[in-house]
């Protein structure tokens, strides 16, 4: 029994900061999986909640000498603020306006335990739990939708350069005798977003925090997602063509979607590096 009560843990009250934080966010969590995570746009956020919190932590315990108490006034003012439009938000249904009052309370939590300059330092972590914070629906809807119809037009674009005989309508390819639908996963947006967290967490850890280069990364990350979706589409058509459609229930469906994010990685791995030694030719010039 003493053993026990001499575990550090036991007996630094701190502890009940996070605790306090998981059970204020518990109810945003509940909504957000009960509406948003059994989507396709939606599926990765428990991936990149994990990964901001265990980002969020090694900054702290990297920053140990920042930490400070924070203003206790503020913060209680913004903890009330916030906790009534999280009330509210709860009341009507409303997940979005949900998950931005628990993130907000959690940084006014962090801001209280262990002060501003902790923070500060954690600002790229805590931006990037934003991504788990869904978009309106009617906003995702119309992103889907015209994400679907553009894929549609680009691959039907690029398998008639490579001489199938394809055609398209809005969301549908037709191959041959066939009717492919494209539907909301074959949009993209899970692998996308996929690719953005990677390149965010990527830049932050490996690259030494330049923010010219995480800027950079960002934008081509969704452009390369682009064209990896459009490859992974063009894979199936040809597929299609070759066997028919019932080729899209064998292992091949699958295979074609880890081929592009495959496909994506490399080819953001390629950029990264033409941009660090672009970036390195403009500070030497720059010094010279």
């Amino acid at each position: 029994m003493e053993a026990i009560r001499a575990l550090p843990r036991w007996k630094d009250t701190a502890w009940l900061v996070p605790m306090g934080m998981a059970a204020y966010c518990l109810p945003a969590l509940v909504a957000l999986s009960q509406r948003d995570w059994n989507t396709e746009a939606g599926s990765l956020t428990p991936l990149i909640l994990l990964l901001g919190l265990w980002t969020t932590a090694q900054t702290i315990e990297q920053h140990k000498a920042l930490v400070a108490a924070g203003p206790l006034r503020p913060v209680l003012g913004g903890l009330v603020a916030v906790s009534l439009g999280y009330l509210f938000a709860s009341a009507i249904g409303f997940v979005l306006l949900m998950a931005v009052c628990a993130w907000a309370g959690c940084v006014l939590a962090l801001w209280a335990w262990r002060g501003g300059a902790i923070v500060w330092a954690c600002r790229f972590p805590l931006v990037f739990l934003g991504l788990a914070v869904p978009l309106p629906y009617s906003l995702s809807t119309i992103m889907t939708e015209r994400l679907r119809a553009e894929m549609a037009a680009s691959a039907v674009w690029l398998a008639d350069l490579l001489g199938l005989d394809v055609a398209y309508d809005r969301t549908s390819i037709f191959v041959n005798q066939f009717r492919l639908a494209l539907e909301a996963a074959c949009a993209g947006t899970s692998s996308t977003i996929t690719l953005v967290a990677f390149v965010l967490l990527f830049t932050y850890w490996y690259r030494g925090r330049d923010w010219r280069r995480t800027v950079l990364c960002v934008a081509l990350a969704v452009p390369i997602a682009w064209g990896a979706n459009i490859l992974r589409v063009v894979v199936l058509i040809l597929a299609v063509d070759r066997f028919g459609a019932p080729v899209l229930d064998t292992v091949v469906h699958p295979v074609a979607g880890l081929l592009s994010f495959s496909i994506a990685l490399g080819l953001f791995l390629a950029a990264d590096r033409a941009l660090r030694e672009g970036l390195r030719l403009i500070d030497g010039a720059r010094d010279a």
